[in-house]
C-alpha cells in the first residue's frame, strides 16, 4: 500500500510539472472591454490594438499558475494598479512619437522612474503642447529617479548638465562662465583644495582640468563617470589657489 501512494505521487508531480502557466493574450481577448473599462483606459485614445498590446505584461505580471476568471484577473490588476499604469506608460512612451494631452498626463502622473529614458521627449511634449504645468513634475521625477548633475540648464530647468556642458534633455550648451558662477567655483575649490592630499592637488594641476560632482572635485584623470559631473578647465586664478595649498601642505 504505501508503495502504491508514492507512485500516485510521483504521477501527480509529473502532471503537475507538464502544466503551463497560462498566457495572457486569450484572457485579454475574452475580457478585452471589461478590463479596458476597470482600469479606466478608454480615456487614453489607444486603438484597440494598441490596448491589447499594452496590456500583455500588466496582464502577464498579475497572472498565477492557474488560469483565472475574467473577475478575478481584473481584481489583482486592480490591486497593482500603480504598477500596472507604470508599464503601460512605458508602452505609450516606446510606441507613440507624438503624445495627446490625455496620454501625456498619465504617463507623467505614473510612469515614476520609467519616465527617466524618456526625459527629453516629455519635455518637448510638454512644451509642443502647451503643458509647462506638467514640466515641473518631470523635474522632480529626474531628481528622485534620474542622475541630477550639480548645473542646472538655464533653458529646461534640469539638473541634466553632461560633463561637456550640453543638456541632455533639451541640447542646450551651457557656458563655462555659467557653470562656474552656479557653483561658486573658486570659492568651492579653495575650500576642497586645503583638505585634499599633495598627490591629489599635483594631480589636478598636472591635468590642467577637474572633475565638479556634487560631493566634490577630482582630479580628470579619477573622474568616477558614473557619478554626474562636469569637466571644468583650470584657469590662472584656480591654479594659484591649488598651488597655495600646496605651499600650505609643504609648511604643515
Amino acid at each position: 500500500m504505501p508503495r502504491r501512494k508514492t507512485v500516485a505521487k510521483k504521477g501527480k508531480a509529473r502532471r503537475a510539472r507538464k502544466r503551463k502557466p497560462p498566457t495572457p493574450e486569450p484572457l485579454i481577448e475574452k475580457g478585452f472591454q471589461e478590463i479596458v473599462d476597470a482600469l479606466g483606459l478608454g480615456v487614453l485614445g489607444l486603438s484597440e490594438e494598441e490596448l491589447r498590446e499594452a496590456l500583455v505584461e500588466p496582464v502577464a505580471m498579475v497572472l498565477g499558475a492557474s488560469k483565472p476568471t475574467i473577475q478575478a484577473l481584473i481584481k489583482r490588476l486592480q490591486r497593482n494598479k500603480s504598477r500596472v499604469y507604470q508599464l503601460i506608460a512605458a508602452y505609450i512612451l516606446e510606441h507613440r512619437e507624438k503624445l495627446s494631452e490625455d496620454q501625456l498626463e498619465f504617463t507623467v502622473a505614473y510612469g515614476e522612474k520609467i519616465l527617466v529614458p524618456f526625459m527629453d521627449k516629455l519635455y518637448r511634449e510638454a512644451l509642443r503642447l502647451g503643458r509647462e504645468d506638467l514640466v515641473d513634475a518631470l523635474h522632480a521625477v529626474w531628481e528622485k529617479h534620474g542622475k541630477p548633475s550639480p548645473i542646472t540648464c538655464p533653458r529646461c530647468g534640469f539638473r541634466s548638465v553632461d560633463p561637456g556642458l550640453n543638456c541632455m534633455i533639451c541640447g542646450y550648451s551651457v557656458s563655462e562662465e555659467e557653470a562656474r558662477r552656479q557653483i561658486g567655483f573658486q570659492d568651492l575649490l579653495a575650500m576642497i583644495a586645503a583638505t585634499l592630499p599633495r598627490k591629489i592637488l599635483e594631480e589636478m594641476l598636472e591635468d590642467g582640468a577637474v572633475y565638479v560632482t556634487e560631493r566634490s572635485i577630482y582630479p580628470l584623470r579619477r573622474a568616477r563617470r558614473e557619478e554626474p559631473g562636469i569637466v571644468l578647465e583650470l584657469r590662472s586664478k584656480d591654479k594659484r589657489i591649488l598651488l597655495e595649498a600646496l605651499r600650505g601642505e609643504s609648511s604643515a
